[in-house]
């Protein structure tokens, strides 16, 4: 009986509280289409769907919008294909809130749409990297004859589609079509489509090229150091500004610097600058070779190599190391100094002492001459005696200054 009750209590309740359920059924009125038909695309919902077609490697978009449904839930889509149409698988999306349905159909081209001949002139089939421009252009003809009215149009990498202008002489051109930086790197079947009202009726034709597309390259200019040199004892102080080939500036970029097997990280400042400084305490006195590196957030990446001179390497040996040469040069010089003043203060010494033994010596002379002898007057004796003690007293004097000098 609770049971019964229960489901009683539910019923009422989603009676008077209804919860919407996304519902949705996608079909085609067929599943291959020739240029020229409608695609007719329908479903039942119980909303309105957003819904997307997708033509061939799933980059160029054929529609994409809004479709309301009726009083009775069923919407409905038609697409007139024409010979600007390109041919190839479609992958058509219906979404309603979380639900989704897809469906695919093949559109094949038509006789009438295969009439006219379309001759890529640019690009050529080869590689090509991000951030790199080509032209598109195409040769437009019937049988060989020119085609001057045509409606030319190709779907960029953005899935949009883009129109040729007509250049003269049967040729079409959209000029440098730029590869996104951060495009998919895919092989990419780069199609043109073409139109024409003839008096025999409208013709048309298509034509694709091949391209692949792989990471671009980062060009790297070195703002600072201008001067191909560094100084020993300041830091080095580098400041890059990464660009791409079409001088764009490179934003959020892992950028390094490194030097034998150090790396040192750049920090991004402002407007695609980044800088770094480097201590040169560890560096050699040698020509300093440094690789530059620069990768973006997708892949892209360049490499630059500078070598710079470095300067000021002595004095800032000499500056650094003083503690441990100039000081003990200093000191054993000043060892050296005192030694050779011993030396000299010695030799003047020795030198005074010969010089007052010879004055001992002449003055010991006089006194026999004069006393013993009687061989020269009291006068002359006078006289020799006091230039003698002159001496003396002078030579006294010298050895005592000399002794003084000694013990300080």
């Amino acid at each position: 009986m609770n049971f019964k009750k229960s489901i009683f209590v539910i019923l009422i309740f989603l009676l008077i509280f209804p919860i919407a359920f996304a519902e949705l059924s996608l079909r085609t009125s067929k599943f291959e289409y020739s240029k020229g038909e409608i695609i007719i695309i329908d479903g039942n919902t119980s909303s309105n769907v957003s819904l997307k077609v997708y033509a061939t490697n799933g980059n160029k978009k054929i529609f994409d919008g809004i479709v309301r449904r009726d009083e009775n839930r069923a919407f409905e889509q038609r697409l007139r294909t024409d010979c600007s149409y390109p041919s190839g698988e479609y992958k058509i999306d219906a979404t309603i809130q979380e639900d989704s349905s897809t469906q695919t159909i093949v559109v094949k081209s038509s006789r009438e749409c295969a009439f006219l001949t379309v001759a890529f002139l640019s690009p050529s089939p080869t590689v090509y990297k991000r951030t790199e421009s080509f032209d598109v252009s195409v040769k437009v003809t019937d049988s060989g004859k020119i085609i001057n009215n045509a409606k030319v149009f190709f779907w960029g990498l953005d899935g949009g589609q883009q129109r040729l202008a007509f250049k003269g002489e049967g040729i079409y051109s959209f000029e440098s079509f730029k590869i996104p930086f951060d495009s998919k790197l895919f092989d990419w079947q780069l199609m043109v489509t073409a139109i024409a009202n003839t008096p025999s009726g409208t013709f048309g034709g298509e034509n694709t090229v091949m391209l692949s597309l792989v990471n671009g390259a980062i060009d790297i200019d070195v703002v600072k150091p201008k001067a191909k040199e560094f100084s020993f004892g300041q830091p080095l102080e580098l400041i890059i500004n990464p660009k791409y080939p079409s001088s764009e500036n490179v934003f959020g970029a892992n950028a390094r610097a490194v030097i034998g097997e150090k790396s040192f990280n750049f920090a991004e400042v402002s407007a695609g600058e980044y800088v770094l400084s480097i201590p040169t305490d560890d560096l050699n006195n040698a020509v300093l070779k440094i690789d530059l590196i620069a990768v973006d957030s997708v892949g892209n990446s360049g490499q630059s190599t500078i070598s710079l001179e470095p300067s000021g390497y002595w004095f800032w040996f000499l500056q650094r190391n003083a503690i441990f040469y100039i000081f003990p040069i200093l000191f054993i010089a000043y060892l050296v100094f005192l030694s050779w003043r011993q030396s000299r203060a010695s030799f003047k010494k020795i030198s005074l002492e010969k010089k007052k033994t010879k004055m001992l010596e002449l003055k010991k002379k006089l006194q026999n001459d004069y006393f013993n002898q009687g061989i020269i007057s009291r006068e002359t004796y006078n006289e020799q005696a006091e230039n003698l003690d002159g001496e003396l007293g002078e030579i006294e004097q010298k050895l005592l200054e000399l002794k003084k000098k000694q013990e300080v």
